[in-house]
């Protein structure tokens, strides 16, 4: 088997309200301002020739109750690598930030775009779904919206065919990006489901289609779906545990389809 490259971003955050945007789709993001160490693979969303990587900042929302705390120190870098996957050893660096509140002043309230990085790897995976996909547009919200009701159902009747179906898009280029088959990448899922299917509490939280969010990004080709405080829009529990389903969806083979 030849070896794979991947590549990886490296950030650290604290007192902070931050976003990344990689290609326009949020691969990071911090609500509250608390401190963060992330590192993950950036494979799915990294296209052929020059990628851009906005970094989004604000000051955290204020603190409920009185007296408010002393605001907490700000801190905020990354990095971006491509290494080989599975070889320890030196990687290849290909953007990078730390955070000086002197050369990036902040607003008041909210966030800004105080930088945008740009690298171009020497190869990527090939061209996705998504890029082609039709801008996201006026009229567009309640097929999105019965998409994410149609994933909603899947959960409650315990569908892993339905939940397969409509995420094959999806698995398709994971498999594509993490160089793993997609039959396996679909096993997993369904294992990962099974524990909470099989549960005897299994429930699925209810979902209020009038408080979900969609947030466009790539100049509407991706469109990506939160609740009304930007978390997943989909949350279910069993077996003493619980979890949260995120939804980003293009417009691709005609309708809306859940592409990561």
């Amino acid at each position: 088997m030849g070896s794979t490259t991947i590549f990886v971003i490296e950030v650290k955050s604290e007192g902070l309200v931050a976003e990344l945007r990689l290609n326009g789709a949020t691969v990071f993001e911090e609500l509250g301002g608390g401190p963060r160490f992330l590192q993950t693979k950036l494979d799915p969303y990294v296209v052929e020739g020059e990628n851009t990587l906005d970094v989004v900042l604000g000051p955290p929302p204020p603190p409920e109750g009185s007296p408010a705390p002393p605001p907490p120190a700000k801190a905020f870098s990354l990095r971006v690598f491509s290494t080989e996957w599975g070889v320890a050893g030196p990687d290849e660096p290909l953007a990078g930030f730390a955070f000086d509140e002197g050369d990036h002043p902040l607003p008041d309230r909210g966030s800004a775009p105080v930088a945008r990085l740009a690298f171009t790897p020497a190869a990527a995976h090939g061209r996705w779904a998504w890029q082609d996909a039709r801008p996201f547009g006026p009229g567009d919200e309640g097929d999105a919206i019965a998409l994410v009701l149609d994933v909603h159902r899947a959960l409650a009747a315990r569908d892993a065919g339905a939940i397969d179906a409509i995420t094959e898009v999806k698995m398709t280029e994971l498999g594509r990006a993490l160089d793993v088959p997609a039959d396996e990448l679909r096993a997993d899922q369904r294992a990962h489901y099974a524990q909470y299917f099989g549960a005897p509490d299994y429930r699925v939280a209810p979902l209020d289609p009038t408080r979900l969010r969609l947030v466009p990004s790539d100049d509407g080709r991706l469109v990506r779906v939160v609740d009304a405080a930007g978390g997943p829009p989909l949350r279910a529990s069993g077996g003493g545990k619980r979890f949260a389903l995120g939804l980003t969806l293009s417009h691709v083979e005609g309708g809306f389809r859940v592409v990561r």
